[in-house]
């Protein structure tokens, strides 16, 4: 998707934002919610999918930068203050709040890291069901990390990866 945008682009998001009432919410199909929260500030507060869907022609990730380049061309602020996130699925994402932060390694040791972090637009939150590693897929979280959405960081699993890899080329 461009991030340039028309005139008339601009024109329908200059009607649109001013013409929500202060703390008026705008819903935008397949994306989430824009609540006003300011004179020239709007706050994306509800996200629909904590990932992409397989089908889609655009990423609501996408979609979300075009209304911030909306928003930017008309110097209007758009923040981020998700209060709830779904799944694929339409199903609420699993975050507890006093767990933000909270950090685990697959015990299989396959080099996954997952994070409890809250949700934003562009980060890809994954569930962890049945204590399965979403990399290895072996039982290697505890059952205090079951049902939970998490931000998987594998980049020590590909590291592992490449050096087993370079270890079976050198025999």
């Amino acid at each position: 998707m461009s991030m340039e945008v028309t005139e008339e682009q601009v024109h329908w998001a200059y009607r649109l934002f001013n013409s929500l009432a202060p703390h008026g919410r705008w819903t935008l199909p397949g994306v989430g919610v824009y609540e006003r929260t300011g004179d020239q500030t709007l706050t994306f507060i509800e996200m629909f999918t904590s990932r992409p869907r397989p089908d889609a022609m655009v990423s609501i990730w996408d979609q979300h930068d075009f209304i911030v380049a909306l928003a930017n061309a008309l110097e209007w602020d758009v923040q981020v203050n998700i209060i709830s996130a779904y799944d694929i699925d339409h199903n609420p994402l699993n975050i507890p709040e006093d767990r933000i932060g909270d950090v685990a390694v697959c015990s299989k040791k396959c080099g996954t890291i997952v994070r409890i972090e809250p949700p934003e637009p562009g980060v890809v939150l994954h569930k962890i069901e049945n204590k399965k590693c979403p990399i290895c897929n072996k039982v290697g979280f505890t059952k205090e990390w079951d049902g939970l959405h998490v931000y998987v960081d594998s980049r020590g699993a590909a590291l592992r990866q490449e050096r087993e890899m370079d270890r079976g080329e050198e025999e």
